[in-house]
């Protein structure tokens, strides 16, 4: 596990919005894809095309004998295609279906692993590594909660964005998985420690109304989340990529470090803190 230092790009300085909370914010990717081909779910295999059966082909209003002859001379022209292709595109569909599967594994804590989980204390803002193995994981994991325990012991709060709904889950789920002890009281009965402060959550008075941190900081008249750094296009499904790039590193850490400062000062001005 390793912390560094992630450089924000953000129109209001840090300073200016100075706070007793830490803003905190997790980055996922999917599993391996030996791990991931044995969770993916089972491959319906198309029929392969049968004899062609010139009884078959629909003419429609078709009357004239020359065209219907060319229609079924086209017919089975495609479906002899069909026989010949029916190997390949089975290939193609197979591997379709697994990167389909695979585009959504990140979000889920049973197909996806914790990449970096970003944390901005008084001002500085650091990513704690996680990306690896199960190790490097569960060592990051510990470290996150270790420090969630010691603001649960000062009272401070810690504050993200669809948190309850996403962040604390899969940390959860993966701290379950892989066997890493979580700090009493992160949990009290149906709900989440009140120090954990969820934006979206505060927004939506506590319903299940939705909003995106995106949209909810240019309400306020901020920029927004970062959708390229140094020309380069980065999302939070492509993080990981760009996490694991030595050369794009600096492009994922200033994605990060936007998303830890925005809800700093969306938590100023919605007065949560």
């Amino acid at each position: 596990m390793i912390t560094t230092a992630v450089e924000p790009e953000i129109d209001v300085a840090v300073d200016e919005v100075a706070i007793d909370a830490i803003t905190f914010d997790i980055e996922t990717g999917p599993l391996a894809d030996e791990i991931l081909l044995k969770l993916c779910p089972e491959f319906v295999v198309p029929p392969r095309p049968g004899e062609f059966d010139p009884a078959g082909v629909k003419y429609g209003n078709m009357k004239d004998p020359a065209k219907r002859a060319e229609k079924l001379t086209q017919c089975q022209a495609d479906h002899a295609q069909a026989v010949r292709d029916y190997d390949n595109n089975l290939v193609i569909a197979r591997a379709e279906h697994f990167e389909k599967f695979k585009a959504g594994a990140a979000l889920d804590a049973t197909t996806g692993r914790v990449v970096a989980i970003g944390t901005l204390i008084d001002g500085d803002a650091h990513a704690i590594d996680c990306d690896g193995d199960d190790t490097a994981e569960a060592e990051g994991l510990r470290h996150w909660w270790n420090l969630a325990a010691e603001c649960s012991k000062e009272q401070r709060p810690m504050i993200g964005f669809n948190t309850h709904s996403f962040d604390l889950p899969f940390m959860v789920r993966r701290s379950w998985i892989l066997g890493v002890p979580i700090p009493a009281g992160v949990r009290q009965g149906r709900y989440w420690n009140p120090l954990f402060i969820d934006l979206m959550r505060a927004w939506g008075f506590d319903g299940r109304e939705f909003v995106s941190l995106n949209t909810l900081a240019i309400a306020f008249g901020l920029a927004g989340k970062v959708k390229e750094v140094d020309g380069i296009a980065i999302e939070g499904k492509t993080f990981y990529l760009a996490w694991r790039n030595p050369e794009l590193r600096p492009v994922a850490e200033k994605y990060l470090g936007r998303d830890l400062e925005l809800p700093a000062v969306l938590a100023v001005k919605m007065g949560v803190v």
